[in-house]
């Protein structure tokens, strides 16, 4: 498998999402945290050369498309870099995706809602590379998100904030590594990656129906199995509550978030539809799923449907 073709790959998806990516250099002023922070990105650039040679070669393919430096285009994908000078976590906004996972007869159903707000562009883009499985991923300001790919691994999950941040392998770059995978044994390793910088709560499923939530800081893991049962996560830690780093209203927010969740399920009873879990997460405002803070935005949603 040549990472050529990945690099190729990424160089179509950059060039189609040039713009978003522009963009957000400039909102995020990546440049400029770059320069604030050379150790991180030294140590990061270092650490993803060598432990996610994909992504990195397909990141590459897509600085050129879009026309930008590498380490910039990285350093937007360095979501870690962002918080940098959030020392306060009561200053987080009570932001957020969130996760459901339901049964709907034979399907398992993994619905999950992106935060967008007013003119930031969410992308559907399927990669193609020869000697990868095929991959449909969304790209929100340039940046990746959920995505399955063509031998049936679906992978989605949520931001947590851990008291162990530190420079290393972004979980940005992590995920897309993870999303060329064949296996959820391989892309749990590549997740856990021991020099990673943070870690998603990622959910990990097949085409048989086995699903895994998986949340992680930069040190520490725990994961749950589901055996059916309906389940959810935001954007606090479940599992590890111990390295929990949000406080204030982002926390509270996300543990309201959390509870609605479970009484939408309830609600919507034991043969939950792909429908009943669209309309779930495109709930707006206070006591929302999805939170934006701008009821006026629109919910982008991905439904992963693997069937076993």
């Amino acid at each position: 498998m040549s990472l050529k073709n990945l690099r190729a790959a990424g160089r179509k998806v950059g060039k189609k999402l040039s713009h978003h990516i522009a963009t957000s250099l400039k909102n995020y002023k990546i440049p400029e945290l770059a320069e604030r922070y050379p150790d991180w990105v030294k140590t990061g650039m270092r650490a993803s050369a060598r432990h996610t040679p994909r992504a990195c070669s397909f990141l590459l393919g897509m600085a050129e498309g879009a026309g930008q430096s590498f380490k910039d285009i990285f350093c937007l994908w360095y979501e870690e870099l962002w918080f940098a000078d959030t020392a306060d976590k009561t200053k987080l906004k009570d932001t957020g995706c969130t996760d459901i996972i339901v049964r709907d007869g034979s399907r398992t159903i993994i619905g999950h809602t992106n935060d967008e707000g007013k003119g930031v562009g969410s992308e559907l883009v399927k990669i193609i590379a020869s000697g990868f499985p095929d991959v449909y991923m969304i790209f929100t300001r340039g940046c990746p998100s959920i995505g399955l790919n063509g031998a049936g691994i679906v992978i989605s999950g949520n931001q947590v904030d851990a008291k162990d941040t530190r420079p290393g392998v972004p979980r940005m770059l992590l995920y897309v590594e993870a999303l060329w995978s064949r296996s959820i044994r391989v892309a749990e390793e590549i997740l856990l990656c021991e020099q990673r910088a943070s870690s998603f709560n990622n959910i990990i499923a097949n085409a048989e129906g086995d699903v895994v939530s998986l949340e992680a800081s930069a040190k520490h893991s725990a994961k749950m199995f589901h055996d059916g049962a309906a389940s959810a996560h935001t954007n606090h830690f479940i599992f590890l509550p111990e390295m929990e780093a949000r406080k204030g209203a982002s926390l509270d927010g996300s543990r309201d978030r959390l509870e609605r969740a479970f009484k939408e399920i309830d609600t919507a009873g034991a043969r939950v539809s792909v429908k009943d879990v669209v309309l779930m997460l495109a709930t707006h405002g206070k006591g929302g799923l999805c939170r934006h803070g701008d009821n006026a935005s629109h919910t982008v949603f991905f439904g992963c449907v693997p069937a076993y």
